[in-house]
């Protein structure tokens, strides 16, 4: 297991590469934007498009993915801070 840490441009540019690849054929899991309610409730939303990992709307973003091969990671980006834990299983 391997972890990475990114910041700034380096870490948008590892969530858009990251979240394309969870939606080739292959990808196993997903990707989830974290966000809060009107009322302030956290929420948690799957989502069903590359580009909407790139919203802002979001105060997190979880790419939770793999392909068919094996391997897998997982990427936590913060939108705000524009900073991401990225952490490779194999």
């Amino acid at each position: 297991m391997a972890i990475q840490q990114f910041h700034g441009e380096a870490a948008v540019s590892r969530l858009a590469m990251l979240t394309s690849r969870a939606f080739e054929d292959d990808a196993t899991g997903g990707v989830y934007g974290y966000a809060r309610t009107a009322s302030r409730e956290p929420e948690l939303v799957r989502l069903d498009e590359p580009e909407e990992a790139m919203s802002t709307d979001f105060e997190m973003v979880v790419v939770d993915s793999g392909n068919s091969s094996g391997d897998s990671w997982k990427y936590i980006f913060h939108v705000a801070s524009q900073c991401c834990t990225e952490i490779d299983e194999g």
